[in-house]
C-alpha cells in the first residue's frame, strides 16, 4: 500500500486548521506523526485513520470544515459528491438478521455483493473488519459507519452506500454503549471520497429527527425517501 507522506504545512491545508492547532492535536488528541530531523512527517492512512476515529465527536460545523478542506487538498471533484445518490434499493436493507458485530459486517458484505458492483467480497471483509479492529465504527445513538480502513478500487465497480436497518440493534462497543440498530457502510472507489462521504454521513446522522425517520422506515423505499 502506497504510504502518502505530509509535512507540517501540507498537514495544516488537508486539515484546514492552522499549525497551532495541528500541533494542539498532535499533543492531547493523539493525532499521528513523528520528528524526522526536527521536522514533522505524516503519514496520510495514519491520519485518516484518526480522523475517522475522532470525526464523530466533532461539531457540524467542524465537520463541514473538514469536509471541505479534504476535498480541496485533493483534485477538485467535478461536482460536488451527495450521499444520497450513492443508496440504491438493492444496498439497502430493512430487518436485517444479524445478532453479533461480526454478523454485523458479513451482512452488510453480503447486501453490497448482492448489487453487483462488488469484485472481492473477501478483500472487502478482510477490510472491514481491519478498520473495526482499530476501534469501534458506532458513533453512539444506535449509529455506526462501518468502513474498509483504506480505499480498495479493484474491489469495486463503483462507489455506492450500503444502509442496513436492524428490528432491535446490536451491541457494537460505542462510545454510549447503546444497541445500534442503523449502519451505514461507505463503499467509494475515489481517494478522494471516502473521508468526505464520513463527514457528511456523521453530520447528517447527529440530527436526531433525521435519525428516528430512519428507523422508522418500513422498507428500502421509505429509507430512500
Amino acid at each position: 500500500m502506497k504510504r502518502e507522506v505530509m509535512n507540517l504545512k501540507e498537514l495544516c491545508a488537508y486539515l484546514r486548521l492552522p499549525e497551532k492547532e495541528v500541533l494542539r492535536r498532535i499533543e492531547s488528541q493523539g493525532l499521528p506523526g513523528r520528528r524526522v530531523r526536527g521536522e514533522w512527517i505524516f503519514h496520510k492512512v495514519e491520519v485518516d485513520d484518526w480522523l475517522q476515529r475522532t470525526m464523530p465527536a466533532l461539531p457540524p460545523e467542524q465537520l463541514s470544515r473538514l469536509e471541505e478542506g479534504v476535498v480541496r487538498a485533493k483534485r477538485p471533484l467535478k461536482e460536488e459528491l451527495l450521499v444520497s445518490p450513492l443508496l440504491l434499493k438493492d444496498s439497502i436493507r430493512v430487518g436485517m438478521a444479524a445478532r453479533t458485530k461480526a454478523s454485523v459486517l458479513r451482512e452488510l458484505v453480503e447486501i453490497a455483493d448482492g448489487t453487483g458492483l462488488v469484485y472481492d467480497r473477501e478483500s472487502l471483509a478482510a477490510s472491514l473488519k481491519e478498520r473495526e479492529d482499530l476501534g469501534s465504527t458506532a458513533l453512539g445513538g444506535g449509529v455506526a459507519i462501518p468502513h474498509p480502513r483504506v480505499r480498495q478500487p479493484w474491489v469495486l465497480a463503483e462507489s455506492f452506500l450500503v444502509a442496513g436497518v436492524h428490528p432491535r440493534g446490536i451491541p457494537f462497543g460505542g462510545p454510549d454503549g447503546s444497541l445500534v440498530a442503523l449502519f451505514f457502510m461507505p463503499l467509494c472507489v475515489s481517494d478522494q471520497e471516502p473521508l468526505q462521504v464520513l463527514a457528511r454521513l456523521v453530520r447528517m446522522l447527529q440530527d436526531k429527527k433525521f435519525l428516528q425517520q430512519l428507523r422508522e422506515a418500513g422498507d428500502a423505499e421509505e429509507l430512500l425517501e
